[in-house]
Formats: structure tokens, sequence, C-alpha cells
């Protein structure tokens, strides 16, 4: 039954631009965290990804809890190879299909984010594109968590890679980017790696190698970072290896995370309200936020002409970093 009042929402209302109604189809089960959608193939996650994104004529998300579970790994864009300049390799005259994020516009209007459970069982999604992400909230998913304002519905992300993925940042106003998820609230993300090319080409903003921004109650847990961040503006960006911002009065625990990635600044680096840091770009501290056994060995650097090193506290060295506190390691002062 639940499945057919499902089916029969989303039949009744429009798919989200951008994709092929013949790239979809519908996988089995019932979206529920007992029956979760079985996703096994690349049509199967698009029909997800548009049945979550799907918005009703009175401006909701009615799928937004639904849950699934990947069986095999999953390649959006076969026979393509990304770039960390955004530049690609494929098949002769072929062109890369984009990737809508998973409810990465529904919070500016209805504060909705994806309230599911995702849970990859080890497996890996490749060939995510974003060349000119214009929505608010970028990642594989754009928000999650729950929207009770408690974390009591298992709003969680879980053993899951991303890997051969290139996103991208270009809208002039401030918004989150991560390669799992864009915004994070009240949720948790764990046994989770981000092997994807992260690029802010315009606009303020925080980018993080798993999560943009993170607050309220959070766990990320047991989660690696092996891709890389570029930030190609000046404007007031905050970037952080696992996350970019720490959001205000949160009680956030990372732990057993560990960062490789590189940190790539503008030519002329951060303005004087721009934080990078190897685990976490900005925490305010002004909640209870802990940061626990976790490292970093990434590098951060100027890009050329320049290339010089930059080192901070937290961010930019080989050393593992632990701590049993939540820290920020910053270019410049953050308010």
């Amino acid at each position: 039954m639940k499945q057919t009042l499902f089916t029969t929402a989303f039949a009744l209302m429009a798919f989200v631009p951008g994709l092929k109604a013949q790239d979809t189809a519908q996988p089995s089960g019932e979206g529920t965290a007992e029956n979760p959608y079985l996703i096994g193939s690349a049509t199967e996650l698009r029909w997800f990804a548009d049945f979550v994104n799907t918005k009703a004529t009175d401006g909701t998300y009615p799928n937004s809890a639904a849950s699934a579970s990947l069986t095999a790994d999953i390649d959006l864009n076969p026979g393509f190879t990304f770039n960390e300049d955004g530049t690609y390799s494929g098949p002769d005259g072929a062109e890369p299909e984009a990737w809508e994020p998973i409810m990465g516009n529904s919070f500016n209007a209805t504060k909705t984010k994806y309230s599911g459970f995702f849970d990859g069982q080890g497996h890996s999604i490749s060939g995510i594109y974003i060349p000119e992400g214009e929505t608010k909230y970028i990642g594989l998913f754009g928000t999650v968590g729950s929207t009770n304002y408690s974390y009591t519905n298992g709003e969680t992300l879980r053993n899951l890679t991303v890997r051969n993925a290139y996103m991208a940042r270009s809208s002039t106003s401030n918004g989150s980017m991560g390669g799992i998820c864009g915004s994070l609230n009240y949720g948790c993300v764990e046994n989770c790696r981000s092997e994807a090319y992260l690029v802010v080409k315009d606009g303020g903003g925080e980018t993080g190698g798993i999560c943009g921004t993170i607050g309220y109650t959070c766990l990320i847990k047991n989660s690696h970072n092996a891709g890389s961040i570029t930030n190609a503006t000046t404007d007031n960006v905050t970037i952080g290896g696992i996350c970019g911002l720490i959001g205000n009065s949160s009680s956030v625990t990372i732990e057993n995370c560990a960062n490789s990635a590189s940190l790539i600044l503008a030519d002329d680096g951060l303005n004087a309200w721009g934080c990078a840091g190897g685990i976490i770009g900005e925490n305010p501290q002004r909640g209870s936020s802990t940061l626990r056994n976790c490292y970093n060995t990434g590098q951060s650097w100027e890009k050329p002409p320049r290339n010089k090193p930059w080192a901070s506290s937290t961010g930019a060295t080989k050393a593992p970093q632990k701590s049993t506190t939540a820290t920020t390691s910053r270019k410049n002062p953050c308010p």
C-alpha cells in the first residue's frame, strides 16, 4: 500500500527538469526504513532522485523521507573520467549528464531536507557531474536532516563512497557544497568516503570534503575525504577537509575522520573573512562541538604563479592532527 501511495503521488506531480523520463526506472521496495528502495543501477538512482525532489502543487516535498539501499556500484556517466579542472574524457561526441542534487533547492522555501535513511552498503556512486551548480546546496545530497528540529527519525547517510566526481559552485549567492552532502542538520553521516573534485568558482559559502555545513545535533563518523577542494574566488569562502562550517549553537561530533585531500586557494588567497582548515574550516565555538581522533595529511597552497606552501594549526600539515575539542584553523580572523 505504501509503495502504491508513493507511486501514485509521484505520477501526479512534475519531474525535476533536466533528467529524461526514459533514463529512469523504479526500483523494488517501498521506500520505508523497513523496506527501502533497492537501487542497483544508474536509472534507478535517477528515479530515486526525481522521486525525492518531486514538488507537490502545494509546495511541499512529500517524498523527502524515502529510504533506499544500494545493491551494486553505480556509475552515472559510464565511460567518462573527470579531472580536477573540470575537463573530462569520454566517448567521442558524447557529453556527460549533469546531476541534480537530492533536495538541493528544497530548503530555500519550505525548510525541507532529505530525512530518509540512505545506506550504500559498501558500494560506490561514480560519475557525479555538476559543472555549474546554481542550486543552493550541492553534493550527492543537497540538504539532509530532520525537519522536526530533533534527530529522531534516523536521518542517516552511511556506508557510501563517491568517486570520479566533479562538482562546482558558480552561484553568486552563499550556499554549501560537500562531496556527500551540502548541508547536514539533525542527521548523521557515517562510514562515507569522498574522492570528488570540489571547485568554488564564484560567490561565498561553505565547502567541505564530506559536508559543506553542519549544525544543531549532528554526527560525522568514520569518514574520509580524499578528493580535492579548489577555491577560485576571493569572496567570503569557508573550506574544510571534512566540513566547511559548524553552525552556531550546535552540538556536533566529528570522530574517527581523516582528510588527505588538497585545499587549493585562489591566487590572492582568502579575503579577510575567509577560513580554511584540514578538518574544519570554521567553528564559531558557540555550541558544544567535539572533534575526536581525527587527522589531516592534506596540504593547502596557493595556486600558481605563487605556489608557495601555507600551513596552519590544524590545516595544512603533514603530521596527523588529533584533538578532543573542536578547533578551527584560520588564515585570517573570522567573526
